[in-house]
């Protein structure tokens, strides 16, 4: 039992990952990171917690090439195909969330136009590419929103958001598979979180 706890302790501090029939493995990413939030900020969950009701709308989806940002975190070159999907989150029908989604399109084994971008992360990855994710690394700041998100979510140019620039990592090889940019409206959407101490 206290082998137990003790891997408990280390999986949600996300020191390491464990998979159902082949043990404990050390998270070779858990130096990159200051701190450690034991669960995804999956956002459909988040606006339910809020007590309100979510809704996904896709609002376009296209093939580009990763930028240099993208390309860094994906671990890929700059120039390397991508699908970007971008989506709007509601709380009923306020725009509480603009996320935009990278992913290589290697990993597809779909045509693009098949993909339903309104799927959460993980089931859409899963069905699309055959990948479970494992953790994700979250870089989060308050930001002014850019043109583009406050037309879209109706805010003033100034408006401040929480930004979360986000990688996520498959379970098999902790490959990075998925880029993710997105800004919360905490105006609309607060967080509220309670998490382990040490």
């Amino acid at each position: 039992s206290s082998v137990r706890a003790a891997l408990t302790r280390l999986e949600t501090t996300g020191l390491i990952t464990r998979r159902h029939g082949e043990g404990a493995f050390v998270n070779r990413r858990a130096p990159e990171a200051h701190s450690f939030i034991s669960d995804f900020w999956e956002f459909s969950s988040l606006i339910k917690e809020m007590g309100r009701t979510p809704r996904v709308v896709m609002l376009s989806s296209s093939q580009r090439t990763a930028n240099q940002v993208e390309a860094a975190g994906l671990e890929i070159m700059p120039g390397e195909p991508v699908f970007e999907f971008v989506r709007m989150f509601y709380a009923e029908n306020d725009p509480v969330i603009h996320t935009i989604n990278v992913v290589p399109t290697f990993y597809f084994k779909v045509e693009l136009d098949q993909i339903d971008g309104t799927r959460l992360i993980d089931d859409l990855l899963e069905a699309y590419c055959g990948l479970q994710l494992a953790f994700a690394s979250a870089s989060i700041s308050a930001v002014k929103a850019p043109e583009e998100v406050t037309q879209h979510m109706h805010l003033d140019p100034c408006s401040p958001l929480l930004r979360f620039e986000e990688v996520f990592f498959n379970l098999g090889d902790e490959t990075p598979v998925l880029f993710s940019d997105s800004y919360l409206n905490t105006m609309k959407l607060n967080i509220h979180r309670v998490r382990p101490w040490q």
